[in-house]
């Protein structure tokens, strides 16, 4: 689990932006992604200046990963 405080305090929206290759799926936010070469971006739900980011292995034994999060003013 990644925690980092914003100073933003209207939250709404928290953007994951997840790059890199594993070998097999994984979860990030609780979202199944699919292995092998990932681009994704998640847009979730978030009203808290504080940012959670759950980060499981699920079934991925090898990989790298970048995982960037934004949390927008206003959205």
């Amino acid at each position: 689990m990644l925690n980092v405080e914003s100073n933003v305090s209207d939250a709404t929206t928290l953007i994951l932006e997840i790059d890199g290759h594993t070998d097999d799926s994984i979860k990030v936010h609780g979202i199944s992604i699919a292995g092998g070469d990932i681009k994704n971006e998640l847009k979730v739900d978030w009203y808290n200046p504080k940012v959670a980011v759950q980060f499981q292995a699920y079934l991925a034994k090898k990989g790298s990963l970048k995982i960037k999060y934004y949390v927008p003013t206003s959205y």
